[in-house]
């Protein structure tokens, strides 16, 4: 899978995909593609390397973002929901505390996480502007 792309391109193509992370299987169900806006110490995570795992704290939780495009350049996919067998875990908190996200910093997807399985089709959800300056929509798989 490439990375080095636009997030929206890559938030699409992880629909469905699977990593194991933490002794977890878990198959990605929702993704948020992010780009530009006005960077803050806890927004650092959008300047990762393609690939490359970023915990972003938000109100006592922990957000799961895959870096994209290139290192230093503001754009990330943030991972939304997840499926774990019978398990929706849903919203990027949930999903942070179940895969220890705090414990995944800078490890890179297809190297340190092993992400396998396809593409599924997927949803697109634009964004309300006035909720997020930098959100370029979310991904969710069709049921």
């Amino acid at each position: 899978m490439n990375y080095k792309n636009n997030p929206k391109e890559v938030a699409k193509e992880l629909i469905g995909k699977t990593i194991e992370a933490n002794g977890l299987v878990a198959q990605i169900v929702e993704t948020e593609a992010y780009q530009g806006g006005d960077q803050t110490a806890r927004r650092g995570c959008m300047m990762l390397a393609p690939g490359q795992v970023g915990v972003m704290p938000f109100r006592g939780n922990y957000f799961l973002n895959i870096g994209t495009e290139a290192a230093g350049t503001p754009s990330c996919v943030l991972i939304r929901a997840i499926q774990i067998e019978d398990e929706l875990v849903d919203g990027p908190g949930r999903v942070g505390k179940k895969l220890d996200a705090p414990g995944l910093e800078y490890l890179v997807l297809g190297k340190d996480i092993p992400v396998t399985g396809r593409t599924r089709p997927s949803t697109f959800h634009p964004t309300v502007k006035e909720r997020s300056d930098n959100s370029q929509g979310r991904y969710r798989l069709k049921e």
